[in-house]
């Protein structure tokens, strides 16, 4: 997760391993499930519309100037 000085909150996007993602992918082709890309491409959408609270936008930025 990444945050510029001045940025607004609802900009930050939370970013998941693809590793992560693919291990998902492939559990879910593992129990029979057809639909295993449609279920990646939904975690990848819903992941893309997290929003970081404004602490954590805070956070980082005394992070990055340290």
């Amino acid at each position: 997760m990444t945050a510029m000085r001045g940025e607004s909150w609802a900009s930050v996007k939370i970013d998941m391993p693809p590793s992560l993602v693919d291990r998902i992918e492939e559990a879910a082709r593992k129990r029979g499930v057809r639909r295993a890309p449609l279920i990646r491409e939904m975690l990848e959408k819903a992941l893309d519309s997290v929003e970081a609270p404004p602490i954590a936008t805070e956070a980082i930025g005394e992070t990055e100037r340290a």
